[in-house]
């Protein structure tokens, strides 16, 4: 028969009970209290250089004597009494708890192991499935399902859908009983991510890559099916506007965005692309860009010899976000939004972040960081944009006639100052 005694993890009962002590496995315990040192306690009761002994509640000293099988005298004692016993204890060569002390110690130690051991093994034989199971006792369910070295066979995997911790955990393990970890973006949810553990690099490798296709699909399908409810809507708005009809103000609205090259460039960005397109007045339009006058009263006055204010030309906005960039666009000139689609290019002026270490996008030479929108009818557009990371073309379905975001302050938070001032604080 095997005399080893239980591992004490994972505990699932409580402390058994042996007033005034208790005991999980690790020694006796009085009122939450464990025993220290000898050399502990001497750097707690003496005093240093003039100072007061650090300070302790009385219980725990009284814990401490407990613990060593001293009398603790009355609970109602002083403290300084109590701490007084302990000194006298230490002073008269205390070394290590009387012996009776240690023999309960170790027999309710070896109590509450047997104990938990038992409670332990029903709840894991309990569990169903292998992440269940795992996650309860992570070394066991490892020893059972890889045993020793020489009877492992070498194609023998599992795959693990369990939490980030947990993988982290079972990957520690598993490194300890010379087993071969891998990670593998999962189908079925954005996050999702799984762990495979095996003996053979190679096999749980190729294994990766299968859930990783099966990742692929999956993702195929969901933009598929994203993309269809999204034409449903592009159409609903189409037959409310009605056929053969639609100016320039009907294009304002919330927009899905695609662009097979952002997507093909950077696949891990997605496809999920947006574009919320709006118009603001001329006069507004200025006071946010500096690079139509010198402030906003004189930017009025030029509006008011340049612009008659009872026609409909504004400005046309967008905030983007196509993956790898985001932004805010802003067409070149004011458009009269009364004009008939589909509509000539409209060229557009841009500003934004990237979307890997956010550092600002700005040309201040007017050559880059261009672009142009062709509306071919109130619900579809095609465009191009052009900057430091590429030329990019794209096509768009309008979702909403609201548009979800409508900052064009964004233009005048990216400016060179702003970019000097980043630029010198990210070598801080």
């Amino acid at each position: 028969m095997d005399s080893k005694e239980p591992e004490l993890y994972p505990v699932v009962i409580p402390p058994i009970s042996h007033p005034p002590f208790e005991c999980q496995g690790k020694g006796l315990v009085y009122k939450s209290h464990s025993r220290e040192s000898i050399d502990t306690l001497r750097s707690w009761i003496t005093t240093k250089r003039g100072r007061s002994p650090l300070q302790r509640p009385k219980i725990w000293w009284q814990a401490q004597l407990l613990l060593y099988g001293l009398d603790p005298g009355s609970l109602s004692a002083k403290l300084a009494e109590v701490t007084q016993k302990l000194k006298d204890a230490l002073a008269n060569g205390l070394q290590a708890p009387c012996q009776e002390i240690t023999d309960l110690e170790n027999e309710l130690n070896a109590k509450f192991r047997r104990l938990n051991a038992d409670a332990r093994d029903a709840k894991y034989q309990a569990l169903e499935s292998d992440e269940s199971r795992v996650k309860f006792d992570p070394l066991r369910f490892l020893h059972e399902r890889f045993p020793p070295t020489g009877k492992r066979k070498s194609d023998d995997f599992v795959v693990l859908k369990i939490p980030r911790h947990d993988r982290y955990q079972v990957h520690t393990f598993a490194e300890r009983l010379g087993l071969c970890t891998v990670s593998a973006d999962a189908p079925g949810a954005d996050d999702a991510r799984w762990l495979i553990v095996g003996s053979d690099r190679d096999v749980i490798l190729e294994r990766r890559w299968q859930i990783e296709a099966e990742r692929s699909g999956w993702m195929e399908e969901k933009a598929k099916a994203k993309r269809q409810r999204l034409e449903a809507k592009a159409r609903e708005l189409e037959a409310h506007i009605g056929p053969g009809s639609g100016t320039l103000r009907d294009v304002v609205g919330e927009w899905h965005v695609e662009s097979a090259s952002i997507s093909k460039t950077w696949p891990h960005r997605g496809t999920d692309f947006r574009m919320s397109i709006y118009f603001h007045s001329l006069e507004e339009s200025d006071e946010l860009s500096d690079d139509h006058g010198e402030s906003s009263d004189s930017s009025s006055d030029t509006v008011d010899e340049k612009h008659d204010n009872t026609t409909d030309s504004e400005l046309l906005w967008a905030n983007f976000h196509l993956g790898v960039l985001h932004g805010v666009l802003q067409a070149e000139a004011e458009l009269s939004t009364s004009g008939s689609l589909p509509s000539a290019p409209i060229p557009f002026a841009w500003r934004g972040r990237d979307s890997e270490e956010e550092q600002i996008q700005l040309d201040t030479s007017g050559r880059t960081n261009r672009g142009s929108l062709t509306f071919l009818s109130p619900t579809k557009l095609k465009g191009v944009l052009e900057g430091a990371v590429g030329s990019f073309e794209f096509a768009g379905s309008k979702v909403s006639k609201i548009p979800a975001y409508k900052h064009p302050q964004v233009w005048s938070d990216l400016t060179q100052d702003q970019w000097d001032v980043e630029r010198v604080s990210r070598w801080r």
